[in-house]
């Protein structure tokens, strides 16, 4: 049972505004929490002891910032959305949470709190740690049971819709997948095109040719691509790595990342961007 929820998908949010927000949040956390319940012998300071307070706040910001935008150094196919989960969330975090332990104590010891220990270290880590791993596991355990519940729920919505107004049929016009080596584009049925998706300098093409499921890397940019796909309305660039040809979407289906798009002969559903789920529905109800 808990390794069911140790792997089920969890929202990752990789921007800085994200990191930032979060930081202030644990900082304003910390902030308050010493200065309420005054815990390493705050309650002795005879005076200014909002400021030390303070000081802890802005230190737990130093570290949850810098702890965020360092983990983009981390191998990309470790800290990326479709491998992200709620073990992941949870471990990552208390990670942060030791780490702010131990900037605490550095921050103690430069005023004269405590004196710089082992035994001193550990004890402000096992308080750190045990303070905030209860409240961090059940909010990351409720905030995907609730992004679940509610992707799943619009997702079942959308796919009902989908069963019931098909796409009308449109005339197979060419398309032009635009490459940058001697080779040459690629052209092929408008209809017979699935997806395209980024791989570093390539783009990966995915379509139907006689009845068979088809792969052509090109050295391309899904940038390009798009430019060249923009006249044509059943294509979408629905994710930062992925276009999709909206009359082939059969299903889609949510979790706590957001909605995945299910196209035919395709293994791996498509990631949805969360800022586009608004476009997507207005899309798909209608697409052409």
């Amino acid at each position: 049972m808990l390794g069911a929820f140790w792997n089920r998908p969890y929202s990752l949010d990789r921007s800085p505004r994200h990191i930032l927000r979060r930081g202030a949040v644990i900082g304003f956390f910390v902030f308050v929490f010493l200065w309420f319940f005054q815990p390493f012998g705050l309650n002795t300071l005879p005076k200014g002891l909002i400021y030390v307070a303070l000081g802890y706040g802005l230190v737990s910001f130093g570290v949850m910032t810098a702890v965020g935008m360092g983990m983009h150094l981390l191998p990309n196919d470790y800290y990326t959305e479709k491998n992200w989960t709620v073990g992941r969330e949870i471990f990552w975090t208390m990670v942060n949470l030791a780490l702010i332990g131990l900037g605490n104590i550095l921050y103690s010891d430069a005023l004269g709190l405590v004196d710089l220990s082992w035994q001193s270290l550990m004890y402000f880590e096992l308080y750190t740690v045990a303070v905030g791993i209860f409240p961090v596991a059940a909010s990351v355990l409720l905030n995907e049971a609730r992004l679940h519940k509610r992707y799943a729920r619009e997702s079942a919505a959308i796919s009902r819709d989908l069963h019931t107004h098909l796409p009308e049929p449109i005339a197979a016009v060419p398309v032009r997948i635009p490459a940058e080596t001697q080779s040459g584009d690629l052209v092929l049925p408008a209809d017979a095109l699935l997806l395209v998706r980024a791989a570093d300098n390539y783009v990966e093409v995915f379509f139907v040719e006689n009845d068979q499921l088809r792969k052509v890397v090109l050295r391309s940019s899904l940038k390009a691509v798009e430019s060249a796909l923009a006249t044509h309305p059943q294509f979408m660039r629905c994710h930062k790595g992925h276009i999709v040809n909206l009359q082939h979407i059969k299903d889609v289906s949510g979790n706590a990342q957001g909605y995945k798009l299910h196209l035919p002969r395709l293994d791996a559903p498509v990631p949805v961007s969360r800022q586009l789920n608004q476009m997507l529905r207005e899309r798909l109800s209608i697409r052409p």
